[in-house]
């Protein structure tokens, strides 16, 4: 939804979107330099999605809201989304397994070619 092409970009994009994030929300940022870059930021406002998007539905803004937060602990988990009024109609817990355990990336340095040497 981001693709910045560097860290600075990434986040000039995302707080075009959701605004400047609150003290709280600085508080998940744990690289120096993006926070350092963020709390230099000028302040700015967060999106109406209902602007953005004024022919979406008061259940797709909303999924929309929770999903799209700057602090990670504050979004929506894969679950909570799934059980979204907006997706009721997709909805099958019966067809919905739930991952064991964390994702593993490693193939995508082996894919772009990066080193997994310092």
């Amino acid at each position: 939804i981001f693709p910045g092409k560097n860290y600075k970009h990434q986040i000039e994009l995302i707080c075009n979107v959701l605004g400047t994030p609150s003290q709280a929300d600085l508080e998940s940022v744990t690289s120096q330099k993006a926070l350092q870059f963020l709390q230099n930021m000028k302040p700015r406002d967060r999106l109406k999605f209902t602007n953005q998007y004024p022919n979406a539905t008061p259940q797709a803004i909303q999924l929309l809201e929770s999903l799209l937060c700057f602090a990670p602990e504050r979004r929506l988990t894969v679950e909570q989304a799934l059980q979204s009024p907006f997706l009721e109609s997709l909805h099958d817990p019966s067809d919905e397994p739930a991952g064991e355990g964390p994702l593993d990336f490693e193939w995508e340095k082996q894919v772009s070619g990066e080193s997994h040497h310092p």
